[in-house]
């Protein structure tokens, strides 16, 4: 087609073939058109809007476009608009938005996710600064006496524990409502030994793992965490307790406090998969369906996890507390007592058939034997050298023994079990040897 100016003349012969889409919300339409080269867009708008076919009923603005681009100047001729012969153009009454092009950095910023730490690393922070600052209310002004260190103890005690009750509804996952829960028992714990007046003694450990051990109980009645965690605190804060009792009532030095706490921790160990059956509600009594069955069998499994692992943390604490405050003036029966309790942990281990309670027994087994250990090099020390190649050439033959025949050998079955029984039978008089229970005999001349 030709276009004609107003006054009839022809224009110059300079056309372009463009195809013309209209993208009205209420129209759509395409056209194939000749267009001039030399007049302006504002003076092909209205024939080009015709042509397509665009309604004309409402007064609209329209624009003229490449496909993505921005809108044709319409003061300038379609040449210099650069709008060469076959161009697509669009015919739109809005004003179209160029595409944004964006470099390789910014494109895999906007694709990387928000930059928000772990769950797991905001909970081990959390944890750490609550137990730094517990640690702070613990140590701070011992020795000073006076109210502060206790109102701080409390307030913080108060304010935990509150956090661990309202767990629930503040939708605190499983392992985090059990961390809340651990620092609660942790921050009582800490108030019953600051609030004693007295320097650090027995009546302050007392006091502290009674406190512990009853919020544990309540926590666990109440509150939803880990059975197996706040089990594992109930019991060593009761093993604690008792043999913090005893050495209240007969004044013990460190040795002999750590002798009766892993003397206890042995006992309670014998005592955890009846305990657990009685704490799981195992016990004879009226039938019930066998899916409830398996679910409470299930938590007697759970409980007995949690027994095992305070009582043996509690007998491990034992021997370290043995080699601790005997180091100056090591003994056989330091050495021996320790070397009976971790034999004890470990042969335990062969026992249970729960990964976890294998794995806690052999960890505190082994605490136990770097006690016995530490003691033997300094008892020693000129020969400390040939210990540790003693030690290192047990750790590699029990290495290289790691083998199907090894563990269903019969003879060497038989020599763990008497292992065992050897190192049972003797934990009891060693920690009587320790605590002076022979020597006060000896001098009553009984």
């Amino acid at each position: 087609m030709h276009w004609r100016r107003p006054g009839g003349d022809v224009m110059p012969e300079s056309l372009y073939r463009v195809s013309i889409h209209c993208a009205a919300a209420d129209h759509a339409g395409a056209a194939d058109l000749v267009l001039p080269a030399a007049m302006t867009v504002s003076q092909l708008l209205p024939s080009i809007v015709a042509a397509v076919g665009a309604p004309g009923d409402l007064p609209r603005r329209w624009y003229l476009a490449p496909p993505g681009g921005a809108p044709l100047d319409e003061s300038m001729t379609l040449a210099q608009n650069e709008v060469h012969d076959g161009a697509v153009l669009v015919l739109t009454a809005r004003l179209p938005v160029a595409p944004r092009s964006y470099g390789l950095i910014h494109a895999l910023t906007a694709a990387a996710p928000t930059p928000t730490p772990p769950p797991a690393s905001r909970m081990f922070a959390g944890l750490w600064t609550c137990a730094v600052g517990m640690a702070a209310v613990l140590c701070a002004g011992i020795g000073t006496g006076g109210p502060t260190r206790v109102i701080v103890a409390a307030v913080v005690a108060v304010a935990v524990t509150a956090v661990a009750f309202a767990s629930r509804r503040l939708a605190l996952t499983a392992a985090a409502a059990t961390s809340v829960q651990s620092l609660a028992v942790a921050s009582v714990a800490i108030l019953g030994f600051v609030a004693v007046p007295s320097d650090s003694g027995p009546g302050n450990v007392f006091l502290a793992a009674t406190a512990a051990a009853s919020l544990g109980v309540v926590l666990l009645r109440l509150t939803d965490g880990s059975v197996e965690t706040m089990h594992a605190v109930v019991a060593f804060a009761v093993i604690a307790g008792i043999g913090a009792a005893v050495a209240t009532l007969f004044p013990l030095d460190i040795q002999a406090f750590g002798a009766c706490l892993g003397a206890l921790g042995i006992a309670a160990l014998s005592l955890s998969p009846r305990m657990s059956i009685i704490l799981a509600g195992l016990t004879p009594g009226e039938a019930s369906p066998a899916g409830d069955v398996d679910v409470v069998a299930a938590r007697g499994h759970r409980i007995l996890c949690g027994l095992v692992a305070g009582a043996s943390a509690a007998a491990a604490l034992g021997a370290v507390l043995v080699a601790a405050d005997g180091c100056g003036s090591v003994t056989f029966a330091a050495i021996a007592f320790d070397a009976a309790i971790g034999l004890a942990l470990l042969s335990r281990g062969r026992s249970h058939a729960s990964g976890r309670c294998r794995t806690v027994l052999g960890v505190t087994g082994f605490c136990a034997l770097t006690a016995m250990f530490v003691l033997v090099v300094a008892w020693s020390p000129p020969y400390g050298n040939w210990v540790g190649a003693a030690a290192v050439a047990v750790g590699l033959a029990a290495m290289c023994s790691l083998g199907p025949a090894s563990l269903t050998n019969a003879g060497i079955l038989r020599i763990a079990d008497a292992a065992e029984y050897v190192a049972l039978a003797a934990v009891a008089p060693l920690a009587c040897w320790l605590a002076g229970i022979f020597d006060a005999v000896r001098g009553f001349g009984m």
